[in-house]
């Protein structure tokens, strides 16, 4: 899989489902591990913006790789953005989109 490609997989996550503090949660806010190999924890229904690159992509190279992506867009802390008070699930939609442009 290209960055481009689990960068598009990675924002549908997010439009399925954004959340906050944890990389994913289930519909009663419980926080679910993701596997190594990436793949939807089975009840999964929301995702921070590394839980979804993870769950996308795994924790490898590729997942790293669109993880770096991201925080080089961001300038930044990548957890310290989508953890902020204001931020959006259309604010994240659109890293995303910026992400995908740029893969």
């Amino acid at each position: 899989m290209t960055n481009k490609e689990t960068l598009i997989k990675a924002r549908a996550l997010i439009k399925k489902g954004w959340t906050q503090k944890y990389y994913v949660k289930d519909k009663d806010g419980k926080h679910l591990d993701i596997p190594f190999a990436g793949g939807e924890p089975e009840g999964a229904t929301c995702y921070c913006v590394l839980g979804a690159i993870f769950a996308a992509a795994g924790w490898g190279h590729q997942g790293q790789d669109c993880k770096i992506l991201i925080r080089d867009i961001l300038d930044g802390s990548i957890t310290g953005w989508n953890d902020h008070p204001s931020r959006t699930q259309a604010e994240v939609l659109s890293l995303f989109d910026r992400a995908i442009q740029e893969a």
